[in-house]
């Protein structure tokens, strides 16, 4: 199943799919790299997520999360 457009997305999804894009950018590529290879836990990325409200997007809310779907972001 592909990606729905961003264009496709009502105005609250493209709000979070700009808002994710851009601290992707600015604070996850220039670490990735980097955590990956070394195996660290990126402890401040997952706080970062939860302070976005994102972390358990796509997580079921009677599992704990905020139910959002299992729907990929558009790239």
């Amino acid at each position: 199943m592909a990606a729905p457009e961003i264009a496709d997305l009502d105005p609250d999804e493209r709000d979070i799919v700009r808002v994710v894009r851009d601290w992707v950018d600015r604070s996850v590529r220039p670490v990735a790299r980097d955590l990956e290879h070394s195996g660290t836990y990126p402890g401040e990325l997952i706080d970062d997520m939860k302070r976005l409200g994102v972390f358990g997007l796509a997580v079921p809310a009677e599992y704990g999360g905020s139910g959002g779907g299992p729907a990929p972001l558009p790239g």
